[in-house]
Formats: C-alpha cells, structure tokens, sequence
C-alpha cells in the first residue's frame, strides 16, 4: 500500500491532501485513496486520476442536505421525504424524492457531483490527515460522479489560504520566473477567470518573475497571490530562475585594429523549459490552438444561426479532439438544426441527450449541456424545466445572448399566463 504524502515545510492545512490528488492525477493513477484524521475517515475512489465517489464524510454532506444548499429542496419537503422513507423502509433518499415529485434525476446528479466535491472540500479543511492509496485494476460497483483536481485546487486555495498564507506561499516564489505549463486558454477556461485576469496569465511566459507579475494593475495582489498559489500547487506552472545574462564579443573594427572599442550587453531569452509530466498527463484534453481556433468560428457561427457552416468547423474540432465532449455535442447540436428528414432528427436527438448526459458529468460547470436541455425542455413544452436550464446556462456564460433570449420569452410567458 503506497503512501502519498509531501513534506514542504508548513504548509496550509489542504495543501498536502490536495497536493496527493495531483499527484494521482499526474500519474492517471485508478484505485482508492484512504483518508484519516483524528475525526473523519472517508475512502476517495479515484478512476484514472479523477476523483468520482467519496464514501464517507461528515453529516453535513449528504444528499439532502446538499439539495437544501442548492436551493433544489426545501426544509419542508426534506422532512416530507424522510418521514416517507420511515414508512417505507427500503426506498432510498433518492428514489423516495423523485418519487415524491420534489426534485428530478437531473438535480439530485447535479447534487451528487457538488457533494463529492463538498467532501473532498471537507477532507481538504482538516488541519491533520494521513493519506494512503491502494492501487485498483478498475474501480466497479460505485457510482461516478467525476470531479475536476483543478476545481478543488482553486476552491480548496479560495476557502483555506488566508492573506498571511497566502504571502507565506507566494514569498517563496517571488524571484522565480514562471511558465504555463500547457495551453493559457485552458487553464483559464478552468480557472472560470475573468478577461483582465485572462490576460495576465497569458503574461505567464517565463520572461516575468512573481514580483513583478503581482505588481501588474490588472490583477488585484491578493487574487494574484490565489492564483500564483494555485498554479505552483495544481503543477500548471513551471518556476524557472532568472533568465542567464551574457556578453557578446568586443566590436572590432574591419581595418585590422584588434583593440576592443566597447561592449554590447544583451540578455538572452528565457530557453525553454523542459515539459513537465503535467505536458504528457492533459495532452489528451488540452486544446490545441488549430482545434480551439476551430470551435470558436463554429460557435460563433452556431450563434448567428449559421448551422451548415458551424456544423463543418465544429466537427473540425472534434475530429481534431475526438475526447473533448464539449466539441462533439456542439457539432451534433449544430448538425440536428441542419436535419429535415424525421427519422435522422429522432436519431440525432438522442444522440444530442445522451452526449448531454456525458457533458454534465464531465463538467459540471460547462455552459453549452444546459443550454441544450432548455432547447430539448422547450421542444418538449416542459416551461419551467426549459427556463431553469436556460438559467443556469446564462450563469455559466453570460455571454450567451441567446439563453438571455429564451429566459426573457419564457419570462413574458410567465407572465401572460
């Protein structure tokens, strides 16, 4: 039985555990990690890297109590269901609330990917933990609710690091000169960062050290030190030294004088850092700049109703990243708004669900499944259903104009009755 521990000093009280999931993530590492404290012992099961079940955890997280959180139950109907489950005796929490009309299978898997989160998050917070990993062939019999490392490790440096940690942390760093590692268009797109900050991290280039990345206006100190922080944590970033300076020969005159007249003084460009294991573990999902090209124009295309043209650069995008879930369900998106023959549209819709089902438990945080569902919710003339997953789209990219569209119809028809 492995024991995944790192020593760094004195770290904050997630960084250890946290640092344990990348490292398993790194080495795409299936099996079960066995967390202890003095209080808590949960089991992370982990599926190539991914944390997907948490057995365990504190009564605080458990599925009622996470839909009461989400605002997906209230106090009213969560007493309803459990005293339906003492008559019963055999219905689970599950089953007794869909049963009872209070919540739909899509919300209780929206809930059950936030409670493991809120578990690993729990585990993260405790001040002492032992970590141990048994490696598994296959990791059966659970349920799967896959939960981003680099979710966490932003969260888990959001809620655990505070300001003097967080100088703790950056002030070992200030004179070091880092480097993304990978595509800066993916890791912001996972780090949910904003436009300014978007920017600055594409400054991340090696030429700059932390001193004076922290000083940029763009970016306030302290979400530059969050950021710095979960960078150097998560191994999304390669700290290198300063730059290496030299000295050219001494200009020599072509008329034969051999006596140096002066120096030049240049400095050398970064040299390149030597890709880390993290280049080899996300090649398989990292974006590549001809792909990600691609599925900006065809999303761009997909909202200016362009569909024949987005259908073709969408699916560029998927041939060229067959694993990335979001570039096939747009191109099938795309495709189904091309169809005019009945039976392909029946065959192409339930194609688009299932890859919705797919996107969802992929990437919970992903804009475009929602949007989809509110189409499908629309077609079906399920209203409420329709303007929630509307919503819930435009909250996780209020840039989309359309789902704007569609709330504000479903809102006037709200309202005409």
């Amino acid at each position: 039985m492995a024991v995944a521990t790192t020593e760094r000093g004195v770290p904050p009280r997630s960084e250890r555990f946290l640092r344990t999931l990348i490292d398993l993530k790194l080495d795409r590492e299936t099996g079960i990690l066995d967390v202890e404290s003095a209080s808590l012992q949960v089991l992370v099961f982990i599926q190539t890297g991914v944390p997907v079940y948490v057995s365990g955890g504190p009564l605080g997280d458990t599925l009622g109590t996470v839909l009461q959180a989400r605002s997906d139950l209230d106090s009213v109907g969560y007493a309803d269901i459990l005293d339906q489950m003492g008559v019963t005796a055999q219905t689970g929490f599950r089953a007794t609330a869909i049963q009872l009309g209070y919540v739909t299978d899509e919300q209780v898997d929206d809930a059950l990917h936030s409670q493991v989160q809120a578990k690993l998050l729990h585990v993260a917070s405790l001040r002492q933990t032992s970590c141990r990993f048994e490696p598994q062939t296959l990791v059966d019999g659970i349920p799967h609710h896959p939960t981003d490392v680099l979710d966490l490790v932003l969260e888990g440096v959001r809620r655990f690091y505070n300001a003097t940690q967080l100088e703790d942390v950056v002030s070992r760093l200030l004179d070091h000169y880092p480097s993304l590692v990978g595509a800066s268009e993916r890791i912001a797109h996972r780090f949910s960062l904003s436009r300014s900050r978007r920017q600055w991290l594409q400054s991340i280039d090696g030429r700059q050290s932390v001193r004076s990345l922290l000083s940029d206006p763009r970016v306030e100190r302290i979400d530059g030190c969050r950021l710095i922080a979960a960078l150097e944590l998560s191994r999304c970033a390669h700290f290198g030294e300063r730059p290496k300076r030299r000295t050219t020969s001494a200009i020599r005159f072509r008329d034969g004088w051999n006596q140096p007249r002066g120096e030049l003084f240049t400095t050398d460009r970064p040299q390149p850092i030597t890709p880390s294991v993290v280049d080899q573990v996300n090649e398989l999902d990292n974006r590549t700049a001809e792909s990600n090209n691609w599925f900006n124009k065809g999303r761009a295309a997909l909202r200016a109703r362009r569909f024949k043209i987005a259908h073709k650069l969408l699916l560029n995008a998927s041939n060229r990243e067959p694993r990335n879930i979001e570039y096939e369900l747009s191109a099938m998106w795309a495709l189904l708004q091309t169809l005019t023959d009945p039976v392909a549209i029946s065959d192409t819709r339930l194609t688009v669900g299932q890859l919705v089902l797919r996107a969802v438990r992929a990437d919970p945080k992903m804009a475009f499944p929602h949007y989809v569902q509110g189409h499908i919710a629309l077609n079906a003339k399920h209203y409420d259903a329709a303007l929630r997953h509307f919503q819930t789209a435009l909250d996780r990219d209020p840039t989309d104009a359309d789902a704007q569209r569609y709330i504000s119809f479903l809102h006037d028809r709200q309202l005409a009755g």
